[in-house]
């Protein structure tokens, strides 16, 4: 019976692991742009927010498509915005122009203040008629 239960355990380890991961969120924009986030770190109350993120351009973009690292900003509990900065991890997002099909992928951080709770990373592009795109911040451990 217990080489039964070791036998389990072994057999469930490798699918508990794999659901721990999550997929890459990805999300078209209203322009027809592909968002992606790879993945969003928030280690403790007082660490900041770091995501992997990448922005794609449609097959039919006009010559003055960008990828900016501004257009996406993180939401507070308590209605305030903060924008990103640059992190440590590399390679950073930067302003990217972008052709058609073609993608920029990096890092993104947030600083946070000491007693401020994220909420969501919002993507949001220049044109006011465009509604965000959030994703969910969670405390990781």
């Amino acid at each position: 019976m217990r080489m039964n239960g070791l036998v389990a355990a072994f057999v469930l380890l490798p699918c508990a692991h794999l659901a721990a991961q999550q997929a890459p969120d990805r999300r078209i924009t209203q322009s027809g742009q592909t968002v992606t986030i790879y993945s969003i770190s928030w280690p403790t109350p007082i660490s900041n927010v770091v995501a992997d993120v990448e922005v794609c351009a449609s097959s039919n973009v006009p010559t003055s498509t960008f990828a900016f690292p501004s257009w996406f900003q993180l939401h507070l509990a308590d209605g305030s915005v903060i924008g990103s900065s640059g992190t440590a991890k590399q390679p950073n997002l930067e302003i990217t122009p972008l052709k058609p099909k073609q993608c920029a992928r990096g890092w993104i951080q947030f600083a946070i203040v000491v007693g401020q709770k994220p909420v969501a990373i919002h993507y949001h592009e220049a044109a006011k008629d465009k509604k965000p795109i959030d994703w969910p911040v969670k405390q990781t451990r």
